[in-house]
């Protein structure tokens, strides 16, 4: 491992190290041959061997590669590429530092991240995607290490990117021939195919899922020591919904992302953009026809207080995601009108909703309505959003209507 104020090549001197993985490690450097000494990220290859034949085939792998990666850097949303050079029988690569926070760190403060910000996060890094199979590269390991958010601009930084990747992976046979014996990539975000050595671009729409699964259900699918997420023993596939609060619909784009097998996922970018692209138009136009029908025809005649033009507003805007965030923040429930039992389904209502479990809030809020429904406001309120979270517009907007 390279110690603090190391050099290399009389150029880039070492300020930290930042992490290791594989036969690589990564490092914090400054470049002392610009005036400014700007900051960079040098990332060392260790071979597994040094015999003439092995590092005579890495050498030109790494060549080929730190090629690819040159153009890649030609995105404005991907590390750029600054140099490459070997050294004591080691290859280096020298990369543009990214000033942000990634989003595995942003997760380990927050745990969560709306449903609306992971469908922005997964349009964002489904495009720099599309740009890189476009360069006919898979990039292996896509996970919230290396998705950053830049601070200069806001924008979604995909790194993670490195020749070492394709060195690292290869190795020389009796006959000169090179094959992939080693996956690359991070438990828990790797598709099976990746474990078998076989990537191919539907794996990195597999990482990118697992990701976003992470984002909306705070559970890391790389821990197993318990496993934060299970697995359905008989169909493999991940069992995650019943931790996020998320819209059917994104949920079903999701479990196509993730399938097991890589002949039923998403094969590429742009089917995921396209069906991410109806569900956003479809919630517009549904959130817009719902909102106009309550302000043409129902608002001025039923006097709504402050929580419903807030919810009115919400569904404007197309937050779909904030509804069941406004579940526990409903007008506290007069227990002068409402029985203790009541009152104990009526909170009960409130957590299955606030879980994502509309189907049974809202079953439990009917059983509440038996006992006194003419007093029972806050609990047509409660049905109502239930009811939008399950897409069920007119039902919803009746709700709100019986509640007045």
């Amino acid at each position: 491992m390279l110690k603090e104020k190391e050099t290399l090549v009389r150029r880039y001197e070492i300020i930290q190290h930042l992490c290791s993985g594989g036969f690589t490690e990564t490092y914090l450097a400054e470049d002392k041959f610009l005036p400014d000494k700007p900051r960079c990220v040098v990332k060392q290859l260790r071979l597994r061997s040094l015999d003439p034949d092995t590092l005579k085939k890495a050498r030109e792998l790494f060549e080929a590669e730190a090629q690819v990666l040159d153009k890649l850097g030609t995105h404005d949303q991907i590390p750029q590429l600054l140099g490459y050079f070997e050294e004591n029988q080691e290859f280096y690569l020298v990369e543009e530092y990214i000033d942000g926070e990634n989003l595995e760190k942003e997760l380990a403060q927050v745990k969560k991240l709306s449903e609306e910000k992971v469908l922005i996060l997964l349009q964002e890094v489904l495009e720099v995607v599309k740009f890189v199979h476009q360069e006919n590269v898979i990039h292996r390991e896509i996970k919230p290490a290396n998705i950053i958010r830049r601070k200069t601009d806001n924008k979604i930084v995909l790194t993670g990117f490195g020749a070492v990747k394709q060195v690292q992976t290869q190795i020389v046979t009796a006959e000169g021939e090179t094959s992939f014996t080693i996956p690359v990539g991070t438990k828990g975000y790797m598709a099976n195919e990746v474990l078998g050595g076989k990537p191919r671009r539907s794996s990195d729409i597999y990482a990118l899922g697992i990701t976003a699964i992470h984002a909306l259900t705070g559970k890391d699918p790389g821990k197993d020591d318990p496993p934060e997420l299970e697995q359905d023993p008989r169909t493999r596939e991940l069992i995650w919904r019943k931790h996020a609060n998320v819209n059917n619909r994104l949920a079903t784009i999701l479990d196509k992302m993730i399938k097991s097998h890589f002949r039923d996922r998403y094969q590429v970018v742009d089917e995921v953009l396209e069906d991410l692209q109806k569900l956003q138009n479809s919630w517009e136009n549904t959130v817009s026809t719902f909102t106009s029908t309550i302000a043409t025809k129902k608002l001025p005649s039923l006097r709504l207080p402050k929580f419903k033009y807030v919810f009115a507003i919400l569904v404007a805007i197309g937050i779909v995601s904030a509804i069941p965030q406004l579940l526990p923040s409903l007008p506290k429930l007069s227990v002068v009108h409402l029985s203790s039992n009541t009152e104990a389904l009526f909170q009960e209502g409130k957590k299955l909703a606030t879980d994502g479990k509309y189907e049974e809030a809202i079953r439990v809020y009917d059983k509440a309505l038996k006992h006194n429904p003419k007093n029972a406001h806050d609990i047509w309120e409660a049905r109502a959003i239930a009811l939008f979270g399950l897409e069920k517009y007119e039902d919803s907007l009746t709700s709100i209507v019986i509640c007045q």
